[in-house]
């Protein structure tokens, strides 16, 4: 979504920093895997990863996540099924 415009000195805020910016419009399904390996290794080194999911939602309750989604009112909005059980994580 385009949240307006926002002025930053590149040098101040991002070099300066060391700070590496990616932008991406979508995700294909090659984005997926290296998103998961990135976590992974984030929490590996104690990157508190979980603080991401700002959102929990039973599957009963998709369209609540949805709402939350369109409104803004989270970071990583996570809808699960109690039935659900990984054979690997």
């Amino acid at each position: 979504m385009d949240g307006g415009e926002y002025s930053i000195n590149p040098h101040e805020d991002i070099c300066k920093k060391e700070i590496m910016l990616v932008g991406s419009w979508a995700y294909n399904r090659w984005e997926y895997p290296n998103a998961y390996h990135f976590l992974q290794r984030a929490a590996r080194i104690g990157i508190p990863v979980e603080k991401l999911i700002t959102h929990r939602f039973p599957l009963d309750r998709i369209e609540d996540s949805f709402e939350a989604n369109i409104g803004q009112e989270g970071i990583k909005i996570i809808v699960e099924n109690p039935n659900f059980n990984p054979v690997c994580r």
